[in-house]
């Protein structure tokens, strides 16, 4: 058998394996149930980018300030979000912005034709206004006149439709009181005509007719009040259409 001198512990390094310290002077672990209980640090929470942006922060370009609630940087394009870059000058230009082009002609009838037609009526009723012995009715009928000029007005500037439409009305209700409802009112309450005319089949020279109600109202009063109606529903449904609301939104945008 193969022999070696010294100490067999010293030939296969024992000391690695047996630990000849005392157990007495062992050190030992002792398990702390406390720390059972206490969270351990994990990794840090990525921030969100709703988070990023509601705080300004610079720009890791070119250090430029990006303010709050944006993640675009303004001076050098770059997106702190995505990483990508953008070209200032092509990517967010804006859209050029068409001009509108002139009145059309159906707006420009329609303005010039209540323009015309409101100063005719207001000088009408303040000229009856000033004859008639209480004049308050027409006094009322000139302030709706009036207003019918602005309104006119500020249609023919393109600055509002709303106005023209509300004279409008106004305009329509005068007419189906005056021109239709009156004549009728009329009609019913007046005592029947009663004329003498010669009737050719009779002895007698002279014959009594009594008219009729429909002989008594002005159809031609209210024949135009009704054209009236129909030409009000047409201007209104020229108003409220979209060309004209379009041509009005682009006015009032590019002031």
């Amino acid at each position: 058998m193969p022999t070696a001198s010294g100490d067999l512990r010293d030939t296969f390094d024992l000391p690695l394996l047996v630990d000849d310290e005392p157990t007495a002077q062992k050190s030992r672990q002792v398990g702390d149930a406390e720390a059972l209980f206490q969270e351990k640090p994990g990794a840090p929470r990525r921030q969100g980018a709703a988070e990023a942006r509601a705080r300004a922060r610079r720009c890791p370009t070119c250090g430029g300030v990006v303010p709050a609630g944006m993640s675009l940087c303004n001076s050098c394009g770059l997106n702190l979000e995505t990483g990508q870059r953008v070209d200032l000058d092509e990517d967010l230009a804006p859209a050029p912005l068409i001009r509108a082009a002139g009145t059309p002609l159906g707006i420009s009838i329609i303005g010039g034709l209540v323009f015309l037609g409101s100063v005719i009526l207001t000088l009408v009723s303040l000229v009856q206004a000033s004859k008639a012995e209480e004049g308050t009715g027409f006094l009322l009928l000139t302030m709706v006149f009036a207003f019918g000029i602005y309104a006119s007005v500020q249609f023919l500037r393109v600055k509002s439709v709303k106005l023209m439409l509300i004279a409008l009305s106004l305009g329509v209700l005068i007419n189906i009181v005056a021109m239709i409802a009156l004549p009728i009112f009329v009609a019913y309450s007046e005592a029947p005509i009663v004329r003498q005319e010669v009737q050719p089949d009779s002895d007698d020279e002279e014959g009594l007719v009594i008219q009729s109600v429909t002989e008594r109202l002005d159809m031609q009063r209210v024949t135009l009040g009704i054209l009236g109606l129909v030409g009000y529903a047409a201007i209104s449904v020229y108003l409220t259409s979209p060309p004209v609301r379009r041509h009005f939104a682009q006015r009032n945008i590019l002031g």
